[in-house]
């Protein structure tokens, strides 16, 4: 099934000059990476000690997300699992339909974009608008110690500059 991301990307691909400019962008950052990695005398072993952890963590995927489960509903928060994009868009619009949702604002996801939940909700009566396609630039300082703290602070900011329900995440990647 090709989705709405693959059939963009190929429209994308054949417009010579916006394919070149992302070849010339991508070639950038691996030029500045290379050049990052030479700076670092322990970069090989770095690598290697991040690929192990990766290969650890996605091989014991089931326990970590167990345990984070386990973690987010000793704190209140209410867990839902999906085996795939179907389950996942039926149970956002359960809950949306349990609070009679009939519009909402959301941030960019790219689960979201994944699952294709826009087309979803909106061919099930539930009007989407996209925060950026409101104009809103709504920078919210991420004070939370958590993912989920983050993305409570960044609902929380567009539902008060909107009125309306919002639906945000914060998946992005951790550097310490």
């Amino acid at each position: 099934m090709a989705t709405r991301h693959s059939k963009a990307a190929k429209i994308f691909q054949k417009n010579r000059e916006k394919a070149e400019w992302q070849d010339n962008t991508l070639w950038g950052v691996r030029v500045k990476r290379d050049r990052m990695a030479k700076s670092l005398d322990e970069w090989e072993t770095l690598r290697d000690m991040a690929s192990a952890i990766k290969r650890h963590t996605v091989t014991n995927l089931d326990v970590y997300l167990e345990q984070f489960a386990e973690n987010a509903e000793r704190n209140g928060i209410i867990v839902h699992w999906a085996k795939d994009a179907d389950e996942f868009n039926s149970t956002v619009l359960s809950i949306l339909r349990s609070h009679d949702v009939r519009k909402l604002v959301k941030s960019k996801s790219m689960l979201t974009e994944e699952c294709e939940m826009n087309p979803y909700l909106e061919k099930h009566g539930i009007e989407v608008v996209l925060q950026s396609d409101m104009g809103l630039k709504i920078d919210v300082e991420e004070t939370g110690t958590t993912f989920e703290e983050n993305s409570l602070l960044k609902a929380e900011a567009v539902m008060k500059a909107t009125g309306l329900p919002a639906l945000a995440d914060d998946s992005g990647i951790a550097v310490d």
